[in-house]
């Protein structure tokens, strides 16, 4: 939670630039269902075969996902300064992914 003004930030500016922002659950995790002071949506993702498609092990992953589905990049543990900026570097399209 104590990343939520970041993520607020990062799900403003993707919207600006129609990138979709959403937050997964993968439990019943209460502080995340709250709507309150969330710019981004939250999904329930519980499922174990999704789960391994993506490889998510841990949490918090970040990921960037095409509209096809295809991983673009992806982050394990909390973002830092350094990533976040990486992030919002992709998102304007300033980094291309190969």
């Amino acid at each position: 939670m104590r990343q939520l003004p970041d993520w607020n930030d990062i799900a403003r500016k993707a919207k600006s630039k129609n990138v979709v922002v959403l937050g997964l659950a993968t439990d019943d995790e209460q502080p995340w269902s709250d709507a309150n002071g969330r710019d981004f949506d939250i999904l329930k993702m519980n499922d174990a075969a999704l789960l391994r498609a993506y490889r998510i092990k841990i949490t918090p992953t970040v990921m960037l996902v095409s509209e096809h589905g295809r991983t673009q990049w992806v982050r394990v543990g909390a973002l830092s300064e350094t990533s976040t900026q990486e992030l919002f570097s992709i998102i304007n399209g300033e980094t291309v992914i190969q």
